[in-house]
C-alpha cells in the first residue's frame, strides 16, 4: 500500500505541472496504476485479518470510506476547476496520498501468512478457478454498469446548464448513498443471506439508472445518486467480500484480478458510450446501463447462491 501511494503521489505532482497533453496523459495513467494497486491491497489485508464470516464488516467500513474521498474528490475537483485551476485537483490528491504514505508506516502487517509460491503458478491456480472466472466476469460487467455510466453523472448534469461546481456537488451525493448503505449492510450480514444483499444492491442500481433514463434535473440526480450508492454499497461489498473468499491461497492474486476487471470493465462502459455523451444523449447512455443491471443482478445473486450451496 506504501509503495503504490508514494508511486501515485510522486506521478500526482507530475501531473498537476504537466506542460501537454501527452505528458498529462502518460502521468494519469501511472498515477491511476498506482492508486488502484493500493485498492486489493487494502482489500487483502481486510481478507488477511479477519474470518470469511464477519469480513463484509470491514469491508463495508472500506466502501464507505471509498466512497467519503468518492463525494470529496467529486465535490473538490469541481469547486478547484470551477474557481481556481484543474491543476490543483491533482497536486491535492498527490500531496493526500504523500501524507498516507508516512502515516500507515504504523499499521501492522497483517496475521495471514505470505505465499512463498510464484506468481505465475497462483496467477494460473485463478484463472482455472471457475467461480473465481464467474467473480471477474460479474466484477467487469459491474464496471460497466456503474462505474462507466456514472463517469456521465455530472456532465449530464451540466448539459442542462448547471455549474461545474454545482453539478460535482449533487453528483456527489452518491458517497452519502454508499456512507448509509454501508452502515446498513453491517447490520444485515448474517441476517440475509450474500445471494439476498446482492439481490438488493443490483435493484437499487437499476432503479438508479430508471430514474435518469427518463429525466435529467438536479432532482433526479440527487435521487439517482442516493440510490446507485445504496446499490453500490450493497452490491459491490458483497462481490468484495466473495473474492476474498473464492481462492483463499491466492487470495492477493484473486482479489489484485478482481479489482482489475472492475475498473476495465468501466474503462471500457465509459469509452464505449463516448459517442453518445458527445452528443449529449446522457439519457441513452443512463437507459443502457439501466438495461445491463437486470441481466447482472440476476446472474450474480444466482451464481452466489449456487456458491453457497456448494
Amino acid at each position: 500500500m506504501r509503495l503504490g501511494l508514494l508511486g501515485a503521489a510522486v506521478a500526482g505532482l507530475a501531473s498537476a505541472a504537466a506542460p501537454d497533453l501527452g505528458t498529462l496523459a502518460v502521468t494519469r495513467g501511472v498515477t491511476g496504476g498506482c492508486f488502484s494497486a493500493v485498492i486489493p491491497a487494502a482489500l487483502v489485508y481486510v481478507g488477511d485479518s479477519w474470518p470469511a464470516a464477519d469480513r463484509q464488516r470491514p469491508l463495508s467500513d472500506v466502501l464507505a470510506a471509498t466512497s467519503l474521498g468518492t463525494t470529496g474528490g467529486t465535490l473538490g475537483a469541481g469547486l478547484l476547476a470551477q474557481f481556481s485551476t484543474w491543476r490543483a485537483a491533482f497536486a491535492v490528491a498527490a500531496l493526500a496520498g504523500a501524507g498516507l504514505w508516512v502515516a500507515l508506516r504504523r499499521l501492522p502487517e497483517p496475521v495471514g501468512q505470505r505465499s512463498a509460491e510464484r506468481p505465475a503458478r497462483l496467477l494460473r491456480r485463478v484463472l482455472t478457478t471457475p467461480w473465481a472466472l464467474v467473480v471477474l466476469a460479474v466484477a467487469a460487467v459491474e464496471g460497466v454498469v456503474l462505474v462507466g455510466a456514472f463517469v456521465y453523472l455530472a456532465p449530464a448534469l451540466q448539459s442542462t446548464g448547471v455549474a461545474v461546481g454545482v453539478a460535482g456537488a449533487v453528483a456527489g451525493v452518491f458517497g452519502v448513498g454508499v456512507l448509509g448503505g454501508a452502515q446498513v449492510v453491517k447490520v444485515l450480514v448474517g441476517r440475509l443471506t450474500a445471494a439476498r444483499l446482492l439481490a438488493i444492491g443490483g435493484i437499487s442500481i437499476l432503479l438508479g439508472w430508471a430514474v435518469l433514463a427518463f429525466g435529467i434535473g438536479v432532482g433526479t440526480v440527487l435521487g439517482a445518486g442516493v440510490l446507485l450508492g445504496l446499490g453500490w454499497a450493497f452490491f459491490h461489498s458483497t462481490m468484495q467480500s466473495w473474492a476474498t473468499d473464492v481462492v483463499p491461497t491466492a487470495r492477493a492474486t484473486a482479489v489484485s484480478l478482481f479489482v482489475a476487471a472492475l475498473f476495465v470493465g468501466g474503462a471500457a462502459g465509459t469509452a464505449l458510450v463516448a459517442p453518445l455523451a458527445d452528443r449529449h444523449a446522457f439519457g441513452a447512455i443512463f437507459l443502457i446501463a439501466m438495461v445491463l443491471a437486470a441481466p447482472l443482478t440476476a446472474v450474480a445473486a444466482g451464481a452466489r447462491s449456487r456458491y453457497a450451496r456448494r
